[in-house]
């Protein structure tokens, strides 16, 4: 059966692969960086034990960041009983035998280790208006081409690439934050889904940004509850109005810590809108994701399981690679390829193929 022309609006994930088309550093590149700021500190003899057991874990291969933070968050959790995991207990008896370190003191270690990785990551992922106009080439008039349709950025990027070039373009978006009153720089997140929906352009940050933060009012502050009116913000200034909470910005970060996260606010709220805007869809286009993500993966697979008429568009120089891609997706690419439901192409965005190339595949006629 054809699927007609007239899609009105087509949801686009974007990962890691986009940012390094903006000459942003890679995994590898942010990890090797991570790592270098433990030597000759207090907390490299714990940290080499974390990353000898996730080398391990990846029979001899190198580990990254994302694995260090799970691991070091799973210790941290376990001993402050924030998500018991009982198979930890002679894991962490090791980690005190090696280090001479009390449970209680490996678990301050592990959020010493957790924060310096966060710092070296979000620090290594700012860019420029240059660095943004490279990865997102002629994305603007790719829109202009194709104004008549809506187009929906879920970014699983922590960067500010996209955003940047939206703005430095002139192009209005919708990114779920509205103004504070009486603060000339300071947003906070307000999901207006009126606005979602009117806008020609969205952009929403599943796995959060380098300049999100919580925020809480200073004159809220007491003994009582320190927490009280606190929300989510960007780009606040220096407005002694509000403070910020945590010692490093709102991400996601941690090979399968997203997926306990994904229920925490505002990020639930993103993950439904990316869920509801699917069910709006008959396809979806992926640029420069791996397909790691246990969670996403999961709406995806059902999305495509739900119907016959959902197509997957992918836009990678290798997709659906089996180092990146997990078993939910990759048990089932055989089916939907023989189903003609998979539509790759090999290619980097930006560097290989251009944003107006990307428009015109996803929204041909299928045969």
């Amino acid at each position: 059966m054809a699927i007609p022309a007239d899609i009105k609006m087509i949801p686009i994930l974007i990962g890691s692969g986009v940012s390094c088309a903006g000459d942003l550093p890679s995994v590898d590149q942010l990890s090797e960086q991570a790592a270098s700021h433990f030597i000759g500190t207090p907390r490299e003899p714990l940290f080499k034990a974390l990353k000898g057991l996730c080398d391990e874990d990846r029979n001899g291969a190198a580990s990254n960041y994302e694995d260090w933070l799970y691991l070091a968050t799973q210790v941290r959790d376990h001993v402050h009983r924030e998500y018991e995991n009982p198979g930890l207990i002679p894991l962490i008896a090791d980690l005190n035998s090696k280090t001479e370190l009390a449970p209680k003191i490996i678990q301050k270690a592990c959020e010493e280790i957790i924060i310096s990785i966060l710092h070296v990551v979000c620090g290594e992922l700012s860019s420029s208006d240059e660095q943004a106009a490279k990865a997102f080439i002629a994305l603007d008039s790719a829109l202009e081409s194709h104004s008549s349709k809506k187009v929906r950025f879920f970014s699983l990027n922590h960067d500010l690439l996209l955003e940047k070039y939206l703005k430095k373009t002139g192009l209005v978006f919708y990114d779920g934050f509205a103004p504070i009153d009486g603060v000339d720089h300071g947003r906070r997140f307000d999901f207006n889904r009126q606005g979602f929906e009117t806008s020609a352009v969205a952009l929403l940050k599943l796995h959060g940004s380098i300049n999100w933060w919580r925020h809480r009012p200073t004159r809220a502050r007491n003994a009582d509850n320190p927490w009280i009116y606190e929300f989510i913000g960007v780009e606040m200034g220096k407005n002694r109005v509000f403070e910020q909470m945590d010692e490093t910005p709102l991400i996601l970060a941690g090979t399968f810590n997203k997926i306990l996260q994904y229920s925490s606010p505002v990020f639930l709220q993103l993950l439904g809108e990316f869920h509801n805007t699917l069910q709006c869809a008959d396809r979806l286009a992926v640029c420069g994701y791996g397909f790691a993500d246990k969670g996403i993966n999961s709406l995806i697979a059902n999305w495509m399981s739900s119907s016959m008429e959902h197509h997957l568009f992918v836009f990678d120089p290798k997709p659906f690679d089996a180092e990146r891609a997990r078993g939910a997706i990759l048990g089932k690419i055989e089916a939907w390829e023989n189903e003609g439901r998979i539509h790759t192409t090999p290619k980097r965005i930006g560097s290989e193929i251009d944003w107006d190339k990307l428009f015109d595949t996803v929204f041909a006629p299928l045969a």
